[in-house]
């Protein structure tokens, strides 16, 4: 590896302002850190234990209510930068990203809407509108496993999730300056 990432970013500097890594473990923050990549993207998470009420059926996903959506996303994510600034663009990403190739769903209940990654021991939610701890209880019951929602940034409790080696002084003075969060639909 160490051999490797010079010739790899070498390789793409003319073509890029920067590249993005996302370490899997403490060590690794280190190890890129030698080759010049700083943690640049953050988020905040909350876990949701299993609710104990019955199982609510989940509304259908209706393609035609994405506008709806849209407008209650860009309300939310708007002030973090990183969001489509068309609905055109929203609603492609979306059907993109529910892909049948991908782990993903899209939840949706009377409040809000949600993307979901199920594994066999929890659900998570990476981008949402509404009621956060409503969401949580209704995926908890709905799933019977624990619920960890993600949110952008806090500064009382972010925690790093990508590193950026720029290779532009603009962006590395911008990604310091601001709380950077990645949506889902971006990764």
């Amino acid at each position: 590896m160490s051999y490797l990432i010079p010739r790899a970013l070498s390789s793409v500097h003319d073509e890029c302002c920067g590249v993005c890594v996302i370490p899997v473990s403490e060590d690794l923050y280190k190890f890129y850190e030698k080759f010049g990549f700083e943690t640049a993207f953050w988020i905040s998470e909350q876990v949701f234990e299993i609710d104990g009420n019955e199982p609510q059926e989940a509304l259908p996903f209706q393609a035609e209510d994405l506008d709806a959506h849209y407008d209650a996303y860009l309300r939310k994510y708007a002030k973090n930068g990183f969001v489509f600034k068309s609905k055109e663009r929203f609603s492609q990403a979306v059907k993109e990203y529910l892909h049948p190739t991908q782990p993903c769903e899209f939840f949706v209940n009377s409040q809000g809407f949600a993307f979901l990654q199920k594994a066999s021991s929890e659900i998570l939610v990476r981008e949402w509108t509404g009621d956060a701890t409503r969401l949580a209880s209704e995926l908890s019951v709905r799933y019977r496993l624990p619920v960890r929602i993600q949110y952008p940034p806090r500064a009382e409790d972010k925690k790093p999730i990508e590193m950026l080696h720029s290779f532009s002084d603009s962006l590395s003075a911008f990604a310091k300056e601001h709380n950077l969060y990645l949506n889902c639909m971006y990764n």
